[in-house]
């Protein structure tokens, strides 16, 4: 359009098309009270793809290039695995039956792999002002990097593996092509149900979030022109 209207930035024609495709696998156990123990154990494994992960309002990197966006889905998780246990401890024959009966431990545990990442290159290199442009892939974005924190951050993509395109293309790298670091979360909790009547009974809880205090760390920030 620019042709026809120089004195505007950007003129957008918005259509309701896109593709997707969904591939996965789910498998899970579960026990109910066996030997006083209750647990659920899920693990998927899926991949999707596509080439417009949003509602409305996303536009293309490059228009006359619809599948040059088609990749992993900005939500596409690979692996995933969680499940919670309970086990009821057995009550001794011996003391106080309020203090030695009731107890229960409990723990969740969620595993996840990344998210896609896409390195941006900050900047209008193509000329569309569209602010999607990717960069060039010149080297292994994981070289070098041990991601340890430093100062507060975690470097989680080399910034020397990347170099912003030639005037007026988009650059060689594809779509969701990096991923994120992993979620890894146990939670663990002791009960205490002591009966008062027959209808009415009290709980004590202890809890702890995290136990293993592990640091999840989010999607990183992957925009080339950034400090």
């Amino acid at each position: 359009f620019y042709a026809q209207f120089p004195n505007y930035a950007t003129i957008n024609q918005v259509g309701s098309g896109a593709n997707s495709h969904y591939n996965g696998f789910i498998a899970s156990i579960r026990s109910n009270a066996w030997h006083r123990l209750t647990s659920k154990f899920s693990y998927t494994a899926g991949h999707s793809l596509d080439d417009s992960s949003a509602v409305r309002g996303l536009t293309p990197t490059d228009s006359r290039n619809l599948r040059f966006d088609y990749g992993d889905s900005t939500f596409d998780v690979r692996q995933t695995f969680t499940s919670y246990i309970t086990y009821d401890l057995p009550s001794p024959k011996s003391g106080p039956k309020l203090l030695v009966r009731g107890w229960q431990v409990n723990s969740l545990m969620a595993f996840y792999t990344g998210f896609p990442v896409t390195v941006t290159a900050g900047k209008n290199i193509s000329g569309t002002f569209e602010n999607k442009d990717r960069v060039d892939v010149t080297g292994d974005p994981y070289s070098g990097l041990d991601h340890s924190l430093t100062n507060g951050y975690v470097q989680w993509l080399n910034k020397s593996a990347f170099t912003l395109p030639a005037p007026g293309t988009f650059g060689n790298e594809k779509r969701s092509m990096f991923r994120g670091p992993g979620f890894s979360d146990v939670d663990f909790s002791v009960f205490k149900n002591t009966p008062i009547t027959e209808r009415v009974k009290t709980q004590l809880r202890v809890e702890i979030f995290n136990i293993f205090n592990r640091r999840n760390l989010p999607v990183p920030n992957s925009n080339l022109s950034s400090g």
